[in-house]
C-alpha cells in the first residue's frame, strides 16, 4: 500500500492510517518489524532509550481470498 506525499513535505502520519489503509485494501497483517536500538545504545542507560523513534517500520500481509 503506498500512501501519497504531497509536495514532498514530510508529513506525520499515525500507525492507525497505515493500519487502516492495509486492511481497507484487503489485506491480512501477518507480521510488524520495528527496528531496534542499537545495543551499544540500549546498554547505555535510559537517556538513548527514551529518544529513540523508528524511522521505518516493516509490515507483511496476504491478501484476503
Amino acid at each position: 500500500v503506498q500512501i501519497k506525499q504531497n509536495n514532498d513535505v514530510l508529513n506525520h502520519r499515525t500507525l492507525s492510517i497505515y493500519m487502516n489503509s492495509i486492511i481497507k485494501s484487503g489485506l491480512t497483517i501477518k507480521e510488524i518489524v520495528e527496528p531496534r536500538l542499537d545495543l551499544k545504545f540500549e546498554n547505555n542507560g535510559k537517556r538513548f532509550q527514551e529518544c529513540h523513534i523508528p524511522t521505518f517500520l516493516i509490515i507483511s500481509g496476504q491478501k484476503n481470498k
